[in-house]
């Protein structure tokens, strides 16, 4: 079985635009220098295309940031143009978990992939959790043959 999952744009667009449009508003009302109408027009601006630019990148990090699952093997292709490859047969299940925050696969060498709550959608992460137990379970049928 192969597919993909890929992160939520609307998830990536709200914890990365919001937090810059916070800050400048917060920033509006509570400016501990005073109200210099030119530095306050400056942060303004720089907030207006530093959230254009946040916005443009939450368009195409679904397709830098995919999570590719084929059979037993995970990988993630991340922005800065790396991947992290897991092999799901050297998954350390005492350290790997699941819970509100993500799913975070650790494997028995250390390498670390942490699918985050915030980036993918709940149904997506399961259907990857179970696919690790279906293959876990299979790998397991094949050993003890």
């Amino acid at each position: 079985m192969k597919y993909c999952i890929r992160p939520q744009v609307h998830k990536i667009t709200f914890y990365s635009v919001v937090p810059l449009l916070v800050f400048t508003f917060v920033y509006f009302f509570v400016n501990p220098f005073g109200n210099d109408e030119g530095l306050l027009i400056v942060i303004l601006f720089v907030s207006i295309i530093g959230c254009i630019l946040l916005a443009l990148m939450a368009l195409l990090k679904p397709w830098l940031e995919s999570v590719d699952i084929s059979d037993n093997l995970i990988s993630q292709s991340t922005s800065c143009g790396g991947e992290i490859k897991i092999d799901i047969h050297l998954l350390d299940l005492e350290h790997s978990f699941y819970n509100d925050s993500g799913l975070n696969l650790i494997t028995t060498e250390g390498a670390n992939l942490m699918l985050e709550m915030s980036l993918f959608d709940e149904p997506d992460l399961m259907r990857v959790a179970e696919h690790i137990n279906l293959i876990r379970e299979q790998g397991d049928v094949h050993t003890c043959l």
